[in-house]
């Protein structure tokens, strides 16, 4: 077996995908996932597809790309799935970031789908966030696998290859492989430091990006200890909605940071700038407020330390069609809706395979149209099994939700406005499914 193709091997190993699982290789068609879909398939452990994301932002390049990738494809024979997603930014989000966020949701359709990053991409990465003010956390880079929602897993088994070996591997096998100029674009950071920046330390320091990505391994430990110290203090300081400024007091800033941020909305960056404003509520003398950008503050009243949003507007409910989907804006995540026949083992089979993020409901009791949306104030659900109904505000209180992120939940609702899903936790009584069902109704977010 070839040493790149062991190296692969032993990728999927550590990130813990075992021999026969079917895995969806990301393949953009250039050299890192040519050389990764080539490698999967040549060693024959896994049932392979190739999913290819068109995302059209380089006109007549990206159908190139789209062309070459099936022809690859095809001679590896693989099947390969093309589609085609265009990028919505959300305010102030960067394309790249947009883009990778519309990749991963073509991904999610997949239970198992792995990406060429490799080593090189793992010290970009690191140099990257180190520069923009990322602590330990930031500093982990790529990590070696992570969810994706409804049940999905992304896989990075070139995490421990160098780019080097890539292209040395792409010789032998004689493999083509399309460039995407934008790469070169120094208009991106990243451009900048994989083109001058990491060739310039390699020159001065041999070895600097391997010692980068053992950099982001040891990150990677830290930040679990800080997390599971973290979890003591947000237990101990945890008073209603505000935290107590005596515990927090004890711990070490790095512990502290972790703790405000489980009080803010999923995905929220906290900056070195914003670490540092956090630091000196607890300074002598301390600051009362906080700055923690997107309108969010930190305000030490007292005895209390409290995270406090920015005010906002009611979103208006999106129509979710059945059978169908809609994209939420502003995540661009997407929950989707189908009606399939029951059957008598249904309801077992789908609980045993069954993620928080897809849901069954009988269709019967579920009057069309559907509309998605946050909580409203008051708003009340009878929970599955529950003798009556309950404040959807209180059921999330109840599962340990923060009130500065239940802004962020979503529940279902049928035509009469009844809520019959709040999404990812808990489905209303009447609509449940019982042994007279013939038709359900399929929910995921994805």
């Amino acid at each position: 077996m070839d040493p790149f193709e062991r190296a692969v091997l032993a990728g999927m190993k550590r990130a813990g995908v075992a021999p026969g699982t079917p895995v969806a290789v990301g393949f953009s068609g250039g050299a890192d996932s040519t050389a990764l879909l080539a490698a999967l398939a040549a060693v024959r452990r896994f049932p392979l597809t190739a999913i290819h994301v068109n995302h059209g932002l380089r006109g007549r390049e990206s159908d190139r790309d789209e062309a070459a990738a099936r022809a690859t494809a095809r001679r590896l024979g693989v099947e390969c799935r093309a589609v085609k997603a265009p990028v919505r930014r959300a305010p102030g989000e960067s394309l790249e970031d947009a883009a990778r966020k519309a990749r991963e949701r073509e991904f999610a359709a997949a239970r198992t789908v792995a990406t060429a990053h490799t080593r090189d991409d793992q010290a970009e990465t690191v140099l990257y966030r180190a520069a923009r003010g990322a602590g330990t956390r930031g500093l982990r880079g790529i990590l070696p696998s992570r969810g994706l929602g409804a049940g999905a897993r992304l896989v990075r088994p070139l995490l421990d290859v160098a780019r080097a070996e890539v292209r040395a591997y792409l010789r032998r096998r004689r493999l083509p492989f399309v460039t995407d100029s934008s790469n070169a674009d120094p208009r991106f950071a990243r451009t900048v430091i994989r083109r001058d920046v990491l060739p310039a330390l390699e020159t001065a320091r041999p070895g600097a990006a391997r010692h980068l990505a053992e950099l982001a391994r040891e990150a990677t430990g830290l930040t679990e200890l800080v997390e599971a110290w973290a979890d003591r203090v947000h237990a101990a300081a945890l008073d209603g909605d505000s935290l107590q400024v005596r515990v927090l007091q004890d711990a070490p800033p790095p512990v502290r940071h972790a703790v405000v941020a489980r009080l803010l909305p999923h995905g929220h960056r906290l900056t070195r700038a914003h670490r540092n404003a956090l630091d000196r509520l607890f300074g002598e003398p301390p600051l009362r407020i906080a700055p923690l950008g997107g309108g969010w503050i930190a305000n030490r009243r007292g005895p209390v330390l409290r995270v406090v949003g920015p005010p906002r507007e009611p979103d208006a409910p999106a129509p979710l069609p059945v059978p169908g989907e809609t994209v939420l804006s502003p995540s661009c995540r997407r929950l989707a809706a189908r009606v399939e026949a029951g059957s008598r083992g249904f309801l077992a089979a789908f609980r045993r395979d069954k993620t928080a993020a897809e849901e069954a409901l009988d269709a019967s009791r579920v009057k069309s149209p559907l509309t998605v949306g946050p909580p409203r104030a008051g708003e009340r659900m009878r929970p599955l099994g529950a003798p009556g109904s309950r404040k959807i505000a209180d059921i999330l209180a109840d599962l340990g939700v923060p009130r500065t992120r239940r802004r962020e939940e979503l529940v279902v609702r049928d035509a009469g406005g009844a809520v019959v899903w709040l999404v990812g936790r808990r489905i209303a009584d009447h609509a449940r499914i019982t042994p007279r069902t013939r038709l359900v109704l399929r929910l995921s977010y994805l």
